[in-house]
């Protein structure tokens, strides 16, 4: 939505937890007894648990905290309001809208800071997120990479990413320890290169996400997966074709239908099929960096043609990548860019 310059209709996602915020105060104060807010990972449209996931009155165990869901998926998977924080922060970086950012943005970053920082002890001056889980993949862990990419994206200095080396080659780990049988099908090592965008083209870091994306347990591109995408932001051009191309020529079960996908994970339509497919689509064309670097075909085959607009932190960037591609850039921070094409 953003490249697309779709942001009016992206409001309604951020108003959906700023309207949601006092209660998420009022129940962290309640259930943690401390300054804060978190967001469950499923939770009804204002802000509550839904009711199945936190526990039925006659079903939850009468020995559980009062701060813990009984689903054991999200019992502890609170690092989605850094998404929210993130995504918040960029659209920001997009509109330049600051009363979005005063009445929106801040005060979700500001509360959902404060909920690590009181949650958690320090050691050596060092947060240290145990107990944790691993989103719904690993439901025991320290330092969880989410949770640390997700502080990272916010803050962009909190912790230093987990890492292992092995034959030579650096790659991310889930967490700093984890214990467990898998719980679900992620790859939440590859959550420093989305959604948070900690090693991308230009990075620093590069390799090391490339090294972890060829690791990656699950190589399962459907539904919610996120390999397309994260080909993309590294750069990786024939993964990223190959995943948008089956994505969007896999037949959908109802042919009535042909965007109705699914079932993959959960449920039909499966809006994640093809969103999915859309933003890596957007990515191979054109990335965005925080240094306001403007990435130009970083992923895009030379084979492959396109006529498309898509919208930037400063201004609109119309494309006809191809051999040699075409950049016509309109907009008023169009001055403070830099562009490169790949």
């Amino acid at each position: 939505m953003l490249a697309a310059g779709d942001f009016d209709l992206m409001r309604p996602y951020f108003e959906m937890y700023r309207r949601a915020l006092p209660q998420a105060r009022e129940r962290c104060r309640k259930f943690c007894s401390h300054e804060g807010a978190f967001f469950p990972e499923t939770m009804w449209f204002w802000g509550a648990y839904l009711e199945d996931n936190y526990g039925w009155s006659d079903t939850r165990a009468p020995s559980l905290p009062v701060h813990l869901s009984q689903n054991q998926y999200i019992r502890r998977h609170h690092s989605s309001g850094l998404e929210v924080a993130c995504h918040a922060l960029v659209y920001y970086r997009f509109t330049g809208d600051t009363e979005f950012l005063r009445g929106t943005a801040l005060p979700l970053a500001d509360a959902l800071l404060d909920y690590y920082a009181h949650q958690f002890p320090r050691h050596g001056g060092r947060l240290h997120i145990s107990p944790a889980q691993v989103i719904e993949q690993w439901w025991v862990a320290e330092n969880p990479l989410p949770d640390i990419a997700g502080l990272q994206a916010v803050l962009r200095e909190l912790l230093a990413l987990p890492t292992r080396t092995a034959e030579g080659a650096s790659f991310f780990i889930p967490a700093e320890s984890w214990k467990g049988p898998p719980r679900n099908s992620e790859n939440p090592e590859l959550y420093a290169v989305f959604s948070y965008h900690h090693c991308v083209i230009g990075s620093q870091d590069i390799e090391t996400g490339r090294e972890t994306f060829r690791r990656r347990s699950h190589t399962h591109d459907k539904g919610w997966a996120q390999d397309g995408i994260q080909a993309a932001l590294l750069g990786l051009t024939d993964a990223a074709c190959e995943s948008v191309t089956h994505r969007l020529t896999t037949p959908s079960a109802y042919d009535r239908f042909p965007a109705f996908w699914g079932p993959e994970f959960d449920w039909i339509p499966d809006q994640d099929q093809g969103g999915s497919a859309s933003h890596a689509f957007q990515l191979m064309a054109m990335q965005s960096a925080a240094d306001n670097t403007l990435h130009i075909a970083p992923a895009w085959p030379r084979e492959w043609t396109l006529d498309c607009q898509l919208h930037s932190p400063g201004g609109v960037c119309r494309l006809t990548p191809g051999s040699a591609p075409e950049v016509e850039l309109s907009g008023p921070g169009v001055e403070t860019l830099t562009v490169l094409t790949h």
